[in-house]
């Protein structure tokens, strides 16, 4: 995919400037989140979070689809995309637990509900932010 420079910069200063409002919105500043733009698509996938919860440290990595949004103008999905990754900071530390302990359940039950979770509390902040 070939993609402007100028096109390139605006994407990355509007992601840049959002994570830095949804950080405060969702009480993260305390946090250090650092940002990957990914030229490779992964299975469907817009973005996602690894989380080092004991650093209060992040890496939300962007795939194309991403951008894709971004150029589409879809600010809905292009916006919560961003706030739902940095909801995983959240809901992490349960998930991370929930792992370890082994319990009678799936890790790909654990793993959807972790998803509902985070994007439950995505909606919530979201719409919050948008008032």
């Amino acid at each position: 995919m070939s993609i402007k420079k100028s096109d390139r910069k605006k994407y990355r200063e509007r992601v840049v400037s959002l994570i830095k409002e949804f950080k405060r919105v969702l009480f993260l500043q305390h946090w250090t989140i650092e940002v990957v733009y990914s030229d490779k698509d992964r299975d469907n996938y817009i973005a996602d979070c690894q989380v080092l919860s004991a650093y209060y440290a992040s890496c939300v990595t962007f795939y194309p689809m991403h951008y894709e949004l971004y150029k589409k103008k879809d600010v809905y999905q292009f916006e919560k995309a961003i706030i739902h990754e940095l909801c995983h900071c959240i809901t992490h530390p349960l998930y991370e637990e929930a792992k370890k302990q082994g319990s009678k359940v799936t890790s790909d039950y654990i793993d959807s509900m972790r998803e509902q979770a985070t994007e439950h509390i995505a909606t919530i902040a979201y719409s919050s932010w948008k008032k």
